[in-house]
């Protein structure tokens, strides 16, 4: 078993088959910091078919919820009418935390379930905001990440509405489910998380800000050299994009230099734990330099590819009013408009996050690679690009498990 498994999941399902809900609770039973609505989908057929508690079963029941999500994400792609689904799909899969938590007994993939159960919902348009609710509820009890999400499309709603009685129901309804469904769990916590992981706090820290942007522009390079691909040279001339891009690297220097967290095998308060961080860990023990040049490259590529993300049109396109970009980038196409405020919630919720690690960014960093890979119908690149994914995937993942410290339960 896995650290998180052998201390924190694995005895919280156990105590909970064993004593029922009032183990939620309890500071002594329950010992992850995460919702408990994970624990109780593993244990709805082990209770139905009589089955034996084991890590065995619990991993199973994680591969299962795993490729339903990837069949939701395949279904998405061809909704949205993207070509080479199967290959984006497994880009995706390949991940190296989403291949994580689809082996092993951790909480993330039930999260990312709901939530492309979402998207894909929103995509046909809504047409019930209690089933849209609902979604995000289930997705807020499989982790509080995703609260953030709730409350930035509480706001698109306002902000989308005429005012009128038939919207103010409307996201009532959708606030609904996640008032009956969490709120209880708030007051018996007293907070969000358990009272002996209250440690997982909220606060204002810079340094995570460039975690996330650095995250996010590892995966966004390839995407940004097909982006500046097609645009046209006369664009990056331009006076105004020449300043933007300027504004861009020094914000990246001031970030990288000031703003940078400490790497850590295990993380904590002002410092950073995660596959990316550890790679650039390496460079800054053989030089400071390449590893600050890295930390650059990619903090620019974060903050690019949101610019790119925010800007539909692109950098070559004309200026329209606000009014006009908002409702472009928000309302005009379900899918898009959907995940740019997916991405804009989690990266703005994350920062506030005092203990980051990179393996808590997979929501975020999925959407941007589901955003970006939803026009790029190159199929070299794209299968290039799935190679790459192929290869550093399952090196991380044989690392992971067969490497890295492991624990034995013995006969449990």
């Amino acid at each position: 078993m896995k650290i998180d498994e052998y201390y924190n999941h694995y005895p919280t399902v156990k105590n909970i088959n064993a004593t029922g809900l009032v183990a939620i609770t309890d500071t002594n039973k329950y010992l992850a910091a995460n919702t408990p609505l994970p624990y109780l989908i593993s244990l709805v057929p082990l209770k139905i078919f009589n089955l034996r508690l084991s890590i065995e079963y619990l991993r199973l029941v994680n591969i299962i919820i795993s490729f339903i999500t990837m069949a939701i994400i395949y279904f998405l792609f061809i909704k949205v009418n993207s070509l080479y689904p199967l290959e984006k799909t497994l880009i995706l899969f390949f991940y190296p935390y989403f291949l994580k938590t689809s082996f092993t007994y951790y909480m993330s993939i039930f999260g990312l379930l709901f939530y492309f159960l979402f998207l894909a919902y929103y995509q046909d348009g809504i047409k019930n905001y209690l089933i849209s609710g609902l979604l995000i509820a289930f997705s807020i009890l499989s982790q509080q990440f995703y609260l953030t999400l709730f409350f930035g499309l509480i706001l698109i709603l306002f902000l989308q509405s005429k005012y009128d009685y038939s919207t103010i129901k409307n996201i009532i309804t959708f606030a609904l489910p996640t008032i009956l469904l969490f709120l209880p769990l708030v007051y018996l916590w007293k907070g969000v998380v358990p009272a002996n992981y209250s440690f997982h706090s909220v606060g204002i820290d810079l340094s995570k800000f460039t975690a996330i942007l650095i995250s996010i522009g590892l995966v966004a390079l390839p995407f940004n050299f097909f982006y500046l691909h097609k645009v046209k040279i006369k664009s990056l001339i331009n006076k105004k994009h020449i300043w933007l891009l300027f504004a861009f690297l020094i914000l990246s220097f001031i970030l990288s230099i000031f703003f940078y967290p400490a790497f850590a095998e295990k993380g904590g308060y002002s410092k950073i734990t995660g596959l990316t961080f550890h790679f650039i860990n390496i460079f800054d023990h053989f030089n400071n330099l390449s590893g600050l040049f890295i930390k650059l490259i990619l903090t620019f590529s974060g903050l690019l590819n949101l610019y790119h993300l925010f800007s539909p049109n692109g950098i070559s396109s004309e200026r329209t009013p606000f009014i006009i970009e908002l409702k472009k980038i928000f309302f005009e196409d379900k899918l898009k408009g959907i995940l740019r405020i997916s991405i804009l919630s989690f990266s703005f919720g994350f920062v506030f996050n005092v203990l980051l690690a990179e393996r808590h960014l997979i929501p975020l960093v999925l959407s941007l690679i589901f955003y970006n890979l939803i026009d790029l119908n190159n199929p070299k690149i794209i299968r290039f690009l799935l190679l790459v994914y192929i290869i550093i995937g399952s090196i991380y993942f044989y690392q992971y498990l067969f490497i890295q410290q492991s624990y034995l339960l013995g006969n449990q």
